[in-house]
């Protein structure tokens, strides 16, 4: 699911992925490593603060021979790089994520977090300034229920006071 989201087409046919991801909070590396498998032309950073889990990515990728993956232990908020998109697999609240996205990504950059697996749409908060949402439930051939999927863009539009919208 998040390799599709990861297409900046919208479509897998013809997919234009992003250069370089980080995967936040990544624990052992899903998705990233499962991404960095499917799409070896995406250079793919596992973010996680656990030093236990970067120790078993960093073991999964040795062992995979994936030469497009960089493993780093520390906080969101200490990373000084720049991705072309960021993904959050449960790593941090919505709102949380939104903002860890606007200092991970450049201009153009974006964002996904999976948000739920539940049937129903589930409830997203406003986005801050400076970002818009927008919520998709992806189907799949493999999970029963719907994967909703929370994409975040850096928002180009100026905004004031109660004229604020998002996408959803």
């Amino acid at each position: 699911m998040y390799l599709k989201g990861l297409d900046a087409t919208g479509t897998d046919a013809g997919a234009r992925y992003p250069a370089e991801i980080v995967d936040v909070g990544s624990g052992v590396g899903l998705p990233g490593i499962p991404i960095a498998i499917v799409a070896p032309d995406i250079e793919v950073t596992l973010l996680d603060r656990s030093q236990r889990r970067t120790s078993l990515a960093q073991r999964v990728a040795r062992i995979l021979d994936l030469d497009n993956v960089v493993v780093v232990q520390g906080e969101v908020g200490g990373s000084k790089a720049s991705y072309d998109a960021a993904l959050f697999r449960a790593s941090l609240p919505i709102a949380d994520a939104a903002q860890a996205f606007l200092g991970l990504t450049g201009p153009r950059g974006y964002g996904l977090v999976g948000v739920s697996r539940l049937d129903r749409r589930p409830e997203v908060p406003d986005p801050p300034e400076g970002v818009a949402f927008s919520l998709s439930a992806e189907g799949s051939d493999v999970l029963d229920s719907p994967f909703w999927l929370l994409r975040m863009r850096r928002d180009r539009t100026r905004h004031t006071g109660s004229d604020a919208t998002h996408e959803l």
